[in-house]
C-alpha cells in the first residue's frame, strides 16, 4: 500500500506542474523577399546566312534565289496547298526533282501526305508570302560589297524575363566590334516560325554557359530574319563591323560572329601607256611596246577584278585621202594580241564557235595572239566568254588566268597586220580594258 500511495502521490505532483493551455492551436508568421534577375537578352546567329547579289547586276555565276519569308502567311497557304494536293483539286504542281512542270493524270493518282508536303514547299512560293531578294552572291570570296548587294542572317533571341521585355532587334555597323553600333536596318520577328516545345535548330548551338537550350519556348524567345542592304558610297564607304545586336530593358548583346566588310571600294584599272605604230609598211606584221593593265581598286579591299578587252574600228581624223584597203576605215580586225597573267597566256586561249552564225568570234593565230571584239562600247554580259583578256585556266565558271587582284597586272603586246596596200594615219578610235569585280 505504501508503494501505491507514493507512486500516485509522484504521479499527482509532476500532473500540478503541467501548464494551462488556454486553446487547442496556435500559429505565427514571417516576411519573404525575392528579386527577379534582370535578365541580359541572348542572341544566338543559325544557319541561315547568305550574301545576296544587287537587283539587276547578276554575275557570271548567280546562286539561288533567296526569299523573305512570312511564316503567319506561307504556314496557312502551305496546309491549303497540301489539303487541295490531297483532295485532287490541284492538277498541275511543280516537279522538284526534274525541276519541270508535271500534271497528274487522273484524280485516282495516289497522293500521300509526303508527297504533296514535298511539292507545295515549291508550289506556295507562288503566295504573296514570299518575296524573291534575288539570288545568293556565290562568286564573292573575298569581304568586300557595294551599294545594293545585301547580307541576311536568321538568329534566335531569348529573354528568360519574357521576350515582350525585348525593345529591338537590328544590324549594325561600326568601326569596332560591341553593342552600341549604329543601328542600319530592324530585324523581322517571325512569329509561327517554330512551334512551343519544337526543336531548336541545331545550327543555332543555343547555350547558357554549360546549358544546351533543347526547345523552342515562344514566351521567352523568337527567330528573327535580317536582311542588311548596302547603301550609297555617300554613306557607306570604307572598313565596318557588321553584326545583329538585340536591346532590351535589362540590356543588350549581339552575336558572336561579326563580320568585317569593305564597303563600296573604289575600283579602277590601270593602264601604262598609250599604243603606237609608228611608219608601218603595208602588208607587213608591227609590234607595239609592252603595256601593263592592273587592277587599281582602293588599298585594302581586297576587290578581285576580271578583266575584258574590246575595241574600235580606227579611223584618219585629218586627211581626206586615207584608204586601207578600199575604204578611208582601219578595220580592228587587223589588230591582235599576246597577253600574259603569270604562268598563263593566251599561247593555250580558248577559242570560241558561234554556232548560230557559223562563225568564229575569238580565235588565235600560231604565235598565240588573239583578236579583239569589236561589238561591244559598254559593259555588258554578252562579253563573257567572248571577250577575256586570257581564256585560260577555267575553274568555278570563271578563267583564273583572267582575274587580277589589287596591284597586280597583265602584260600586252599588240600586233598590227596592216593590208595592203593602205595609206593615212589611223588614231581616231580606242581600245577598250574593262574590269568586273567578282
Amino acid at each position: 500500500m505504501k508503494k501505491i500511495l507514493a507512486i500516485l502521490t509522484l504521479a499527482m505532483v509532476l500532473f500540478t506542474i503541467v501548464p494551462m493551455v488556454a486553446a487547442n492551436s496556435v500559429g505565427g508568421s514571417t516576411g519573404i523577399v525575392v528579386t527577379t534577375e534582370k535578365f541580359k537578352p541572348l542572341i544566338w546567329m543559325c544557319d541561315n546566312r547568305a550574301v545576296i547579289d544587287g537587283i539587276g547586276e547578276p554575275g557570271r555565276i548567280d546562286g539561288k534565289d533567296v526569299h523573305l519569308l512570312n511564316p503567319d502567311t506561307c504556314e496557312k497557304s502551305e496546309e491549303k496547298c497540301i489539303t487541295e494536293c490531297l483532295q485532287g483539286s490541284i492538277s498541275v504542281v511543280l516537279d522538284l526533282l526534274n525541276n519541270s512542270i508535271v500534271t497528274f493524270p487522273d484524280a485516282t493518282q495516289i497522293r500521300t501526305p509526303l508527297l504533296c508536303r514535298t511539292l507545295c514547299t515549291e508550289e506556295i512560293k507562288k503566295f504573296p508570302c514570299y518575296v524573291n531578294k534575288g539570288p545568293e552572291l556565290v562568286e564573292r570570296i573575298h569581304n568586300y560589297a557595294f551599294e545594293g548587294e545585301r547580307v541576311e542572317w536568321l538568329v534566335l533571341v531569348m529573354d528568360k524575363n519574357k521576350i515582350e521585355e525585348v525593345q529591338e532587334v537590328v544590324a549594325t555597323l561600326g568601326s569596332s566590334q560591341g553593342t552600341g553600333n549604329d543601328p542600319e536596318v530592324e530585324c523581322q520577328r517571325l512569329n509561327g516560325f517554330a512551334a512551343p516545345g519544337e526543336a531548336i535548330l541545331a545550327s543555332c548551338n543555343a547555350r547558357i554557359q554549360e546549358e544546351k537550350i533543347k526547345q523552342f519556348d515562344p514566351d521567352t524567345m523568337s527567330y528573327y530574319e535580317c536582311t542588311f542592304t548596302v547603301e550609297t558610297p555617300a554613306s557607306m564607304h570604307g572598313e565596318y563591323f557588321l553584326t545583329v545586336e538585340v536591346q532590351s530593358v535589362d540590356g543588350s548583346a549581339i552575336m558572336a560572329e561579326n563580320e568585317f566588310w569593305f564597303l563600296n571600294p573604289t575600283i579602277a584599272l590601270s593602264v601604262s601607256d598609250n599604243l603606237a605604230f609608228e611608219d608601218v609598211r603595208p602588208g607587213t606584221d608591227t609590234y607595239s611596246q609592252t603595256i601593263l593593265v592592273g587592277n587599281d581598286a582602293e588599298a585594302g579591299s581586297g576587290v578581285t577584278l576580271d578583266m575584258f578587252i574590246s575595241g574600235t574600228n580606227f579611223y584618219d581624223p585629218s586627211s581626206s585621202g586615207a584608204r586601207c584597203p578600199y575604204t578611208n576605215e582601219l578595220d580592228l580586225m587587223y589588230f591582235r594580241y599576246f597577253a600574259t597573267n603569270g604562268a598563263y597566256s593566251t599561247q593555250n586561249d580558248d577559242e570560241v564557235d558561234d554556232l548560230s552564225f557559223l562563225i568564229t568570234v575569238r580565235d588565235r593565230d600560231l604565235e598565240g595572239y588573239v583578236n579583239i571584239q569589236n561589238t561591244f562600247e559598254s559593259f555588258s554580259t554578252k562579253m563573257y566568254n567572248e571577250a577575256e583578256i586570257i581564256q585560260d585556266g577555267a575553274t568555278g565558271g570563271y578563267y583564273a588566268a583572267n582575274t587580277l587582284n589589287p596591284g597586280s597586272e597583265m602584260a600586252l603586246t599588240f600586233k598590227l597586220s596592216l593590208p595592203e596596200p593602205c595609206v593615212g594615219d589611223f588614231s581616231e578610235g580606242k581600245i577598250n580594258f574593262w574590269g568586273e569585280a567578282i
